[in-house]
């Protein structure tokens, strides 16, 4: 794996800086102060991932023992309890097993309906309490408790620990000092790999190499390189971050969350795009920096290169950025491991699911012209899509439209999925942002053993709290009903 950067001062000044520092090595002896006071909230028990590399051979071994083979594997997360389990299933081309992570009625009863006899459920959340991720569980459970397999991760003592403790499941103990956006060499991530019949040891060779190198205080660091020029990059007001990822590296869902989750505070943040949803837009080279992973040298130009020839490679670029990830927080004095703004949408939805909160007045869309004419250029316009899974092709096709109207970049986004990956840097940058809220109308709904509210109900309510938290800041938002917007197929042409 080999990372390379562009020429540029900035970039030269904040490797001196982080040099001088000593900030690598300080980073690996655990030193919290380079985020701030001894005692600030969730940093000196959030460093926990460093030492999740050379912890690996034991987790290996462990779960080598523990966990269950399953030709099929259902993975119910959110945000980091699922997404680095997806890309090495996606790298590694394992297209039977999948993330059950939308709450949308359809999606649900498709996944309870597909279950069959010898697959694996693993339950996976830091907290225990993630709303999704109990109430997907209990509609899983109640429905194949007596055939398929289950199992859960989640930190010590947790409610899920204790519902697995009742039920007679599996519980596999996540570290507490790891949080989940760096947990994917935690087992959270190692578990459903080795279910999946993946081999970590593999990964260990390439992945011991950066290690060692992410150690130094010097320009042979990689993760040291990156952060400074993900930190020069907003410090020269190039704040879109074009990601070109490969099939043999699929990161761009991981990286998303990771920047945006970790960098994305204090009115700061860069902004992770997929480069395929662009959609041939023009690239404004005063705006953004374009990152490149995989095994090819791209044909366009790169600015950030991480050369990424196997999947043990792919892995280590993972730490790679893990590590870029912390320093570019110190160079921006951005604590990266909180997440200040994402417990407000919770609550709101919270609130409605109570019915302590009428639902959203959503216009119809003949009002979207009017509110799209006043969308800026200089905005990213984001399309948060509270859909079945199947319909993102379609968001995609509507969203790209869109955005080549306006001239605009553009960010799609699947809830409740984005809440636990850029829902943070949409409240912290909420004034670089257009929100195009779209959520489905289902006919047909799904019950939730024992609680007061449906999938359906959950799904409308958690689109809706995500409006009221954004316009709470002060956010432009639309809030509207993909039944409205779904383009239609008319003599065997799409129109919108």
């Amino acid at each position: 794996m080999h990372v390379r950067i562009p020429d540029d001062a900035a970039i030269d000044a904040a490797i001196s800086r982080l040099i001088r520092e000593r900030a690598a090595s300080r980073l690996h002896k655990h030193d919290a102060t380079l985020f701030g006071a001894p005692d600030t909230p969730e940093i000196a028990d959030r460093l926990g991932w460093l030492d999740l590399p050379g912890a690996m051979p034991a987790t290996v071994a462990a779960l080598t023992r523990q966990v269950p083979r399953a030709e099929r594997i259902f993975l119910v997360g959110m945000g980091g309890s699922s997404l680095a389990p997806e890309v090495f299933w996606r790298a590694a081309g394992m297209a039977s097993h999948q993330v059950v992570d939308s709450t949308h009625p359809a999606a649900v009863l498709r996944a309870a309906s597909t279950v069959t006899s010898g697959d694996l459920i693993i339950a996976a959340s830091k907290s225990g309490t993630t709303v999704e991720t109990r109430t997907i569980l209990d509609v899983l459970f109640e429905r194949h408790r007596q055939h398929a397999t289950f199992m859960t991760i989640t930190d010590p003592g947790s409610p899920l620990q204790h519902w697995a403790d009742e039920h007679g499941c599996l519980n596999l103990a996540a570290p507490p000092d790891v949080g989940g956006r760096f947990s994917a060499l935690s087992v959270f991530g190692l578990a459903p790999a080795v279910a999946a019949g993946l081999n970590p040891m593999q990964w260990q060779p390439a992945l011991a190499d950066v290690v060692r190198l992410c150690q130094r205080d010097g320009t042979d660091n990689p993760g040291l390189v990156l952060a400074a020029a993900l930190a020069a990059a907003w410090q020269n007001g190039r704040d879109v971050l074009l990601v070109n990822d490969h099939p043999k590296a699929p990161l761009f869902p991981w990286i998303e969350q990771l920047l945006a989750e970790s960098l994305g505070k204090q009115g700061m943040g860069l902004i992770p795009l997929a480069a395929a949803d662009q959609a041939g837009q023009p690239i404004d080279a005063d705006q953004a920096i374009r990152l490149y992973c995989g095994p090819d040298v791209p044909a366009h130009s790169a600015d950030i290169l991480l050369t990424v020839n196997s999947f043990a490679d792919m892995v280590a670029a993972m730490f790679v950025l893990e590590i870029a990830t912390a320093l570019a927080g110190h160079l921006l004095g951005v604590h990266p491991f909180n997440q200040p703004d994402v417990e407000r949408a919770k609550s709101f939805a919270r609130e409605a699911m109570a019915g302590r909160r009428p639902a959203l007045d959503r216009p119809t869309s003949s009002d979207l012209d009017a509110w799209l004419d006043g969308v800026s250029p200089d905005h990213c316009l984001v399309v948060q899509a509270f859909v079945d899974p199947p319909d993102m092709r379609q968001v995609r096709q509507l969203a790209r439209g869109l955005a080549k109207r306006a001239g605009t970049w553009i960010n799609v986004s699947r809830g409740p999925r984005y809440l636990h990956a850029s829902g943070q840097l949409h409240k912290a940058r909420s004034d670089r942002f257009s929100f195009l809220n779209l959520v489905d109308q289902p006919t047909t709904d799904c019950a939730i053993p024992g609680a007061a509210f449906t999938m359906g109900q959950l799904l409308r309510a958690q689109a809706d709290a995500d409006v009221a938290a954004l316009r709470e800041k002060g956010a432009r938002v639309f809030g509207g009903y993909w039944n409205d917007l779904r383009p239609r197929q008319t003599g065997g042409e799409t129109e919108q």
